[in-house]
């Protein structure tokens, strides 16, 4: 499947490029699949515990997780990416709010639905192009 060939080049490439400008890291490439497999509480414990290892995290409801992300992670710089979120619920309970991480961090959602940025405030908004049947080709 070439989206997730996509996703999994997006976390190599990030992972590369700012493994030392961040003190950790959480990347998720298909939300929407594994919230609902899982459930937004296992995610939010997935997500303390890619960037905080030594640690385990007991909460029973998306709120508890979310005072724990918050307190834990709002002096961490971190990267956090969620790949195809289709749910406003995906971006309240994993990345909440700009205070609940440290100066620096950075947070990127990929996602086919604009409005669900729009809703979260986000800061930038960067619409993929397609390329044209040629351009595509030469890839190959």
């Amino acid at each position: 499947e070439w989206a997730a060939l996509g996703r999994q080049h997006l976390q190599e490439l990030l992972t590369i490029k700012w493994r030392l400008a961040f003190e950790g890291r959480s990347f998720f490439a298909d939300i929407r699949e594994v919230s609902d497999k899982c459930g937004l509480v296992s995610l939010q414990k997935q997500l303390l515990s890619q960037i905080i290892h030594d640690e385990c995290f007991n909460f029973f409801n998306v709120h508890e997780g979310n005072k724990i992300i918050s307190r834990t992670l709002s002096r961490k710089r971190v990267l956090v990416v969620l790949g195809d979120v289709d749910n406003i619920q995906h971006l309240k309970y994993l990345v909440g709010r700009h205070d609940w991480f440290g100066l620096g961090s950075r947070i990127i959602v990929t996602t086919r639905d604009e409005h669900l940025l729009r809703c979260c405030q986000v800061d930038d908004v960067y619409m993929l192009t397609t390329l044209n049947t040629k351009d595509a080709l030469q890839l190959f």
